[in-house]
């Protein structure tokens, strides 16, 4: 198991990916590392937007990864891949998730989760990954600007249990890494496209 292999846990960070991204550039974390935070007072989004969670309810989490054999003009595998992996998670659960380009996971027509990538690339290789991953598991109440979300909780009726969906999780994008850097990627890319919105 790579991803997972190192877990570091926070009750509060302003950002996981503002962390792994810090240790990044300190110095080679453990690939694989993760960096859970149960709130995060500065979540980020894609550009400017920011993640809202309630404390200690949704999966808010940071992977380091190292994908050398991945050039920069495919780095589009790497979203593929974490998508898919989140997909996998949510359908062992309830199945019913779909991908929104370019970073967004929804079931019926409401996002359940979102994804951030910070990839790392000097002298035309992809020295680094930083995949920062928001998933709505017990949140039930949202902000009024954010009239499209949904958790699993408000999808299945039930509590679940924070650390047992990371270790499934966790399994799933190890699972989705190994298949990028060892298997098919052109079967990896036609799930992808299948998995559309």
């Amino acid at each position: 198991m790579i991803i997972g292999s190192n877990i570091m846990r926070y009750d509060s960070l302003p950002s996981t990916n503002t962390l792994a991204n810090r240790l990044v550039k300190e110095g080679e974390p453990l690939e694989g590392t993760v960096i859970v935070a149960g709130y995060q007072t500065a979540g980020k989004g894609q550009g400017n937007n920011v993640w809202e969670s309630e404390n200690s309810k949704n999966l808010l989490l940071s992977v380091i990864l190292y994908p050398e054999k991945i050039s920069p003009e495919n780095q589009i595998f790497i979203t593929m891949f974490v998508s898919l992996a989140i997909c996998d998670f949510i359908d062992s659960i309830f199945p019913g998730s779909k991908i929104k380009k370019p970073n967004d996971i929804y079931f019926g027509k409401d996002k359940m989760a979102g994804i951030l990538i910070e990839n790392g690339i000097i002298d035309g290789m992809m020295k680094s990954s930083v995949i920062g991953i928001g998933l709505n598991v017990n949140q039930t109440v949202f902000a009024p600007e954010i009239p499209n979300a949904v958790s699993l909780k408000m999808v299945t009726g039930t509590e679940h249990n924070i650390d047992s969906c990371l270790r499934r999780l966790l399994s799933a994008l190890d699972s989705r890494y190994f298949d990028l850097l060892y298997g098919d990627q052109e079967a990896l890319e036609r799930e992808y496209t299948e998995r559309l919105m």
